[in-house]
């Protein structure tokens, strides 16, 4: 579905953000991406959203290679991707159902999809009875779940979630990734990038690994892990028996003599 051909993203001020990065995210699929702060990854969440174009190389969405897409299709290319972020982009003066209904209603979907779809999104992230409040009315989790909500409801074969749970505590970090692995169910491809290692343990999915640029680790079902190389036990300390201690003072006893 999503592949990255020898991708490089380089700025004006030689940073590399991304360095030949080659991969494939197949449909169904639920990745996770990790890696230290500036190793790349919401660039390569970019590249796939059209929001960066890359230096050299290519990405494609399906057979579409994405940087060439025309600009009157790039509104049409984001609604196959629905997209999440730390910082949730809520509209505040809009109820959790208006705020919901108005990514359908820019799109020009009709009232009676409205109805419909808007209750099937809130839904599928527990917020059913909640549709009247107000986002400074709902915690930072409840928040979180309606940027989801707003993110699905055009039914996207994938999902972005840029660090999603990085402004909450650990049991709303695990709700949400609940909401995640059941989006994931329902056939959507969920493409994560986060900094908890709790989250990607408990995963036990596929793991790509960013540094500097480059993958280094790329796991089928992996755990988090940073850094080019993983830590090495230190050498054990040998053992010695209780009888070679005595022998040993014997031959300095004796030597002494």
């Amino acid at each position: 579905m999503i592949s990255f051909e020898r991708v490089t993203k380089q700025y004006d001020d030689d940073i590399t953000a991304l360095d030949d990065i080659t991969l494939t995210i197949h449909p169904g699929e639920f990745v996770s991406i990790t890696g230290h702060s500036g190793s790349g990854k919401t660039t390569l969440l970019k590249m796939i959203w059209a929001e960066e174009n890359p230096t050299s190389g290519k990405v494609y969405f399906g057979k579409d290679e994405i940087h060439r897409l025309p600009r009157h299709l790039i509104p049409e290319h984001r609604r196959r991707i629905g997209s999440v972020f730390q910082d949730y982009r809520l509209l505040p003066h809009k109820n959790v159902f208006e705020n919901v209904a108005f990514m359908l209603e820019v799109s020009g979907r009709s009232d009676e999809d409205i109805m419909h779809d808007v209750p099937y999104a809130l839904d599928l992230v527990n917020l059913v009875g909640k549709e009247h409040r107000y986002p400074h009315q709902l915690s930072a989790g409840e928040q979180q779940r309606l940027a989801i909500a707003r993110a699905i409801i055009h039914q996207p074969q994938v999902l972005l979630a840029d660090e999603p749970t990085g402004n909450l505590d650990p049991a709303t970090a695990d709700e949400i990734i609940a909401i995640f692995k059941k989006l994931n169910e329902l056939g959507t491809t969920v493409i994560l990038t986060t900094h908890s290692k709790q989250i990607v343990d408990s995963l036990a999915r596929r793991v790509i690994t960013l540094n500097q640029g480059r993958i280094i680790h790329d796991d089928i079902k992996g755990s988090y892990r940073v850094g080019s190389t993983m830590a090495t036990p230190a050498p054990k300390k040998k053992q010695v028996s209780q009888q070679q201690t005595i022998e040993h003072a014997n031959h300095n006893k004796n030597s002494s003599v």
